[in-house]
């Protein structure tokens, strides 16, 4: 199966893989929330990864980093996403990219916590996903990494 069947049959699955993990990731690092987050993984990397040649792995990251980009993309955009209180109070600018930035530290941090290679790269994907996506937020995503020791030296550049 190539990388382009394996993102994008009956949707996007790479797309659909991230905001999976957001959602896996509400509990934290619990036992619980680890082993969601661990089947989560498993489940993609089984159902995509292994399905795709090993010559396309580049490929593959290449592909998974668009789809970070364009869950960032989309987290900027989105109204629902940019309110708190049932969509009530709209957030500003500033608690807006706290509030992605404290998101992708948790998952960037539970994936390091699973301490494997392919959750590892996974989360060096994600990272810098929001990196390309919001350039801007470097010092909030700085200070929600230091609450997560797992992803020490992740920071993209």
């Amino acid at each position: 199966m190539s990388v382009e069947n394996a993102r994008y049959r009956g949707g996007d699955q790479f797309l659909g893989f991230w905001l999976r993990l957001v959602v896996d990731s509400r509990d934290g690092a619990t036992p619980s929330g680890m082993r969601r987050v661990r089947s989560t993984v498993d489940g993609f990397r089984r159902e995509t990864l292994d399905a795709s040649p090993s010559a396309e792995a580049e490929a593959y990251f290449a592909e998974l980093l668009d789809a970070a980009e364009r869950y960032f993309d989309t987290t900027l955009t989105d109204p629902a996403y940019a309110t708190s209180m049932f969509g009530l109070k709209r957030l500003s600018t500033k608690q807006l990219h706290d509030k992605i930035a404290g998101q992708t530290a948790k998952v960037a941090g539970m994936l390091a916590g699973l301490r494997e290679d392919f959750p590892g790269r996974l989360a060096q994907v994600w990272l810098q996903g929001y990196s390309n996506a919001i350039p801007r937020g470097h010092a909030a995503l700085a200070r929600a990494l230091a609450t997560f020791p797992a992803t020490a030296g992740l920071m993209p550049d």
